[in-house]
């Protein structure tokens, strides 16, 4: 059995218009959050010693923006308490205003293999909307740079972003396979409270594209990634052939075992009970001196186990594994979801193919509503 191991650093230099992490110096020693970081690998690591690390993934805000120096020590460490030689994905989390030869240089002698860089727009208007520090051409020379050290990039791209037309999309999507991405993430804005983008939103500074706009804007990206013969993989996924499908994510998606580390990292043990951190940084760090983490947990029920089969399942261009369903859920669970599949199969929402039901590409936009129906 296998389990991946997340890392949590919920840090930018500033805070952006869209997101709502934690800026570096609410911390005021990045040293203390990573001791307790290494405490609670050192106090868990044993609930997953029958498991092998297949994956780690250093992520959850912007991980580039601390020093190389204070990385040295911080993963020296882990290599003194984790076995770290089976690991088959390495990837971590970059924005491109921190990338550098000498950064990109010692993440690679680390053992990152694999990056994972938010360029969320190539439009340089787009950009400076959402007061992203960077800007297209500081976008593109970043991932020219990763690919003399990297051969696995994935490039995350936002839609439905104030100012945001298709005609943008289409150029960007082009360019980001044009620049070598082997892995691209698309995802539609989420806006989160309490932000500086809700607050323009709430005063009409700023306007998002509408819900057919944002749907187009979806579809043309499998369009332009399908007919360039990627692989659609789960719902916002895309991998230039299936040797860069994201290992690690694939494994929340599959219900593998993972640890989480950090303040609001959450774990999950592979069978019934999952957890999460506290997210205040400082009660987090804190506990590292009782040895005591506060968290949160959930024993999953049977109904909680077959809700999340579905929901996660169903984000995925696999689908449902109809053997798997009859082997691992009692009768009364395949008789709820067979009776209420079958008006969506007859309507194209859900689609049988062999031994596997899933969503087909064109209605992925629909994944709420489809989804959400089929819970027990």
């Amino acid at each position: 059995m296998c389990f991946g191991l997340y890392i949590h650093i919920p840090f930018c230099i500033t805070k952006c218009t869209y997101c709502s992490f934690y800026s570096v110096t609410d911390l005021s020693n990045i040293n203390s959050y990573f001791e307790a970081i290494l405490n609670e690998l050192k106090k868990e690591i044993t609930l997953f010693k029958k498991y092998r690390l297949k994956s780690i993934y250093i992520g959850g805000g912007s991980p580039s923006v601390v020093d190389i120096q204070l990385y040295e020590s911080f993963f020296s460490s882990i290599n003194n308490i984790l076995d770290i030689s089976s690991v088959e994905e390495f990837t971590f989390e970059l924005n491109p205003d921190n990338v550098s030869e000498d950064y990109i240089a010692f993440l690679k002698s680390i053992g990152v293999n694999r990056i994972s860089m938010g360029v969320q727009c190539l439009d340089d208007t787009v950009l400076k909307t959402i007061n992203r520090r960077h800007n297209s051409f500081k976008a593109i020379s970043s991932v020219n740079i990763l690919k003399n050290y990297f051969s696995n990039i994935s490039l995350d791209y936002i839609i439905g972003l104030p100012n945001q037309t298709i005609d943008i999309v289409e150029h960007d999507i082009k360019q980001l396979i044009d620049l070598g991405a082997t892995h691209i993430s698309s995802y539609s804005l989420s806006v989160e409270p309490n932000t500086i983008l809700e607050k323009q939103l709430k005063k009409n500074i700023l306007k998002l594209p509408c819900e057919e706009e944002v749907i187009a804007q979806y579809n043309l990206i499998n369009k332009i990634l399908k007919d360039n013969g990627w692989l659609h993989y789960e719902i916002s996924n895309y991998s230039m052939n299936s040797n860069y499908v994201g290992l690690h994510n694939s494994s929340y998606w599959n219900k593998v075992a993972y640890l989480g580390l950090g303040a609001g990292a959450s774990s999950y043990d592979g069978k019934n009970l999952r957890w999460k951190n506290v997210e205040n940084l400082k009660g987090y760090i804190n506990s590292k001196v009782s040895g005591v983490y506060l968290r949160e947990n959930e024993i999953l029920t049977d109904d909680d186990l077959f809700n999340e089969y579905v929901m996660l399942r169903l984000r995925t261009n696999i689908g449902i594994d109809i053997d798997y369903l009859k082997s691992k859920f009692l009768q009364k669970y395949q008789t709820i979801f067979f009776d209420k599949c079958q008006s969506k199969i007859c309507n194209g929402l859900l689609k049988r193919t062999g031994n596997y039901i899933f969503i087909p590409e064109d209605k992925m936009m629909l994944y709420n509503v489809i989804v959400s129906d089929l819970f027990v």
